[in-house]
């Protein structure tokens, strides 16, 4: 097994916190709703509809789990900023 050491999880958990503050900052509620819309996936639930083509409910599937996937990002972002706070204290105390 390959362990990290306690810097490479640090760094790990910096890019998290990053990349969810950037999702936010651009990926507003307006903006998703926008990208669902173009996209073709606003409101979707299930993928195959009308012909039950599954090359197109596999490209409606991909498209609407990368918009559900940011807006997971951007929910949790405060969950990553706890995580990095409470990884930052204990090594000042260690």
């Amino acid at each position: 097994m390959v362990y990290q050491t306690e810097e490479q999880v640090m760094e790990v958990q910096r890019r998290v916190v990053e990349r969810r503050r950037l999702f936010k900052r651009v990926f507003t509620p307006e903006v998703l709703d926008a990208l669902g819309e173009f996209l073709g996936v606003k409101d979707q639930i299930f993928a195959f509809q009308g012909d039950m083509d599954p090359y197109k409910a596999c490209q409606l599937d991909a498209k609407a789990g990368v918009l559900r996937g940011i807006a997971w990002e951007v929910e949790h972002l405060g969950e990553a900023e706890a995580v990095l706070t409470a990884m930052l204290d204990e090594m000042k105390k260690g």
